[in-house]
């Protein structure tokens, strides 16, 4: 009897550490579920500081890894509900140092902007942001500063690395073909400047992007247009020359915004509301999102929502701890085969977010998109960038929503083959070769084309751009001198994309599922339910994602020091700007690719 309970207690044990441990590493797993329960008349806390994705990856190492702070999905969900939603009365808005670029941005003020149409109200707080915060913080019925902070306000600039000399002082020289004068990812390889194509095209995105700001602002505030630009002329960083200007309505703590907002939620005066009142009034956004049902009740139809973001790979999707989020072609055509199998769907919308990749792979996508038209319409819906092998995947939508300020276009493409044959000398290694034909050593590194070689590496450049044309030409209804006249490399704003053809509507998701309502012969008002893809990954799965990460994450203790942070602050601004390099360096030598030089960052 004894030896029973002794084994009797051992399981228990056994049992108790298995609970314990199984709880410590499923915890990460639920943090975003409902904690709270929502005391009417409430106020959404909408906190814009730190990153903003589209969708984060389905599993959940890579998500941990990315570290979003949001997703346009759920926040652009919350918003809609919550404008129909009696318990909610108003809208708490923080931003920071946006962590999201010019189309996300435009995404959130029309969803503030249909909060707001609703009848209810935001209160908006910064501490320090850029123009991107403010232009997001401008959706506000009332905009607060932090005392004595600021908000950059000098007007807008576009950085473009070069990476020829880096290469000569190694001893590589990039031998580069590329298609379309204005295909400048070719020219970070070739020179220390921008070409005057480049320069022209991205002249004309910066000054639209600086348009639409000062119009908005103008707008919003009611401030006078040349007094403003003066202003930027001259920069403006001090709190309180915002508020002189009439930028912002006052300065004030966040605490003290909170308090007037929930005050203004319970018709009561601020002063009367302890800090415990206030809190009482507050909901998390992400914790609303967890509280939400799948889909309106009286849906009418079924709209697919399938997330394509990241640089364009061959193989399998994936994230690179250095260059972000890759759109595997192996992975997307199985995933849009499983959408084309998905019976309840009366079309789809394609959410793309990417500056494009390999050549190849953006054309087997293509071909999975065509497939997938064959079951139900498909209107492409463009992020941030949607550009060239991110264009080319897009090109045979039945339709195609771009933002005013997503960057898209860039049709051209080029390829590179590095020549080490210096380094090699200065290293000390030699080569030998042996044959069994004349052209088996090509492409290799560790010689110079010949003149024939370089020929033949042209032409296949060439033809995949022909294709690409031809692709875009199909798709658009155009011929393909037409797309050649547009094309030739060049980067478009949405707005100067549906202009010339390659755009059909200008506006954020909303406007693409409108679109993808009527392709399917809906009203455009019908509620319809979302299923969106891809799917997140099984509870198993992400247990088996956690304890790798958990054990990756004790390897090294502490916090990084000041120094490591700031190295990593500026490797990091580099490799996002060197999408180009980056996809260059990630194939096969030679490969053509279709991709925008740099991902440019406004600011």
């Amino acid at each position: 009897m004894k030896r029973v309970l002794l084994i009797l207690l051992a399981v228990l044990a056994i049992i108790a550490v298995v609970v314990y441990a199984g709880a410590m590493l499923l915890a990460p797993l639920f943090r975003y579920g409902p904690r709270v329960d929502i005391d009417a008349p409430a106020i959404l806390v909408l906190d814009l500081q730190g990153r903003v994705v589209e969708q984060a990856p389905p599993d959940f190492f890579s998500a941990e890894m990315e570290g979003a702070h949001h997703q346009m999905h759920d926040l652009r969900l919350a918003l809609e509900r919550a404008a129909h939603d009696d318990r909610i009365a108003g809208v708490h808005l923080r931003v920071g140092a946006p962590g999201y670029g010019w189309a996300k941005a435009e995404d959130l003020r029309e969803a503030l902007a249909e909060f707001r149409a609703s009848g209810k109200f935001v209160y908006a707080f910064t501490s320090i942001t850029d123009e991107l915060g403010y232009y997001v913080a401008l959706s506000a019925d009332s905009l607060f500063l932090l005392p004595n902070s600021g908000v950059e306000m000098n007007g807008f600039r576009v950085e473009t690395p070069f990476v020829q000399q880096m290469f000569e002082k190694v001893g590589v020289e990039p031998q580069v073909e590329a298609i379309g004068v204005y295909k400048s990812a070719a020219d970070m390889f070739r020179r220390t400047n921008m070409s005057e194509p480049d320069r022209e095209a991205t002249r004309a995105i910066l000054d639209g992007i600086y348009g639409r700001f000062v119009g908005a602002v103008t707008e919003a505030r009611g401030v006078d247009r040349e007094r403003l630009q003066a202003s930027l002329d001259e920069g403006v960083y001090l709190s309180r020359d915002l508020k002189a200007l009439g930028l912002v309505d006052g300065e004030l703590q966040d605490a003290e915004v909170r308090r007037r907002a929930v005050a203004r939620a319970l018709d009561a005066a601020p002063e009367d509301l302890s800090p415990a009142d206030v809190e009482t009034h507050l909901v998390d956004i992400r914790d609303y999102v967890a509280t939400l049902p799948a889909g309106p009740r009286n849906a009418e139809g079924t709209i697919g929502l399938v997330y394509a973001i990241g640089a364009i790979t061959s193989g399998e999707s994936g994230y690179d701890p250095v260059f972000g989020r890759t759109i595997g072609a192996e992975t997307m055509k199985r995933l849009l085969a499983e959408v084309a199998e998905d019976g309840a769907l009366d079309a789809v919308v394609l959410r793309v977010d990417s500056p494009g990749g390999d050549a190849i792979a953006s054309e087997e996508i293509w071909g999975a998109v065509g497939e997938l038209q064959r079951a139900v319409p498909v209107v492409v819906s463009m992020g941030d960038v949607a550009a060239s092998g991110g264009y080319y995947m897009a090109a045979g939508a039945d339709a195609i929503v771009a933002s005013p300020s997503t960057l898209t276009g860039s049709i051209g493409v080029f390829g590179v083959l590095f020549n080490a044959s210096d380094l090699y000398d200065k290293v000390g290694i030699d080569w030998d070769v042996l044959e069994t034909n004349p052209a088996a050593d090509f492409p290799t590194s560790t010689r110079p084309l010949s003149e024939e070689e370089r020929a033949i590496f042209r032409g296949l450049i060439e033809h995949t751009y022909r294709t690409f044309l031809g692709r875009v030409a199909e798709g658009r209804g155009m011929s393909e001198a037409e797309v050649d006249a547009v094309a030739q490399g060049r980067v478009w704003s949405g707005a100067d994309a549906a202009d010339r053809g390659l755009v059909d509507r200008v506006g954020g998701l909303e406007a693409a599922l409108v679109a993808a309502k009527e392709a399917a012969g809906l009203d455009p008002d019908a509620p319809v339910t979302l299923h969106v893809y891809p799917r997140r990954e099984s509870l198993f799965d992400r247990m088996r994602d956690a304890m790798v990460l958990r054990q990756l994450s004790g390897a090294r203790a502490g916090a990084p020091s000041a120094r490591e942070s700031a190295v990593v602050y500026a490797l990091g601004d580099l490799v996002r700007g060197l999408s180009g390099f980056a996809v260059a360096l990630r194939h096969d030598p030679g490969r053509a690719i279709a991709a925008l030089p740099w991902v440019p960052e406004i600011r």
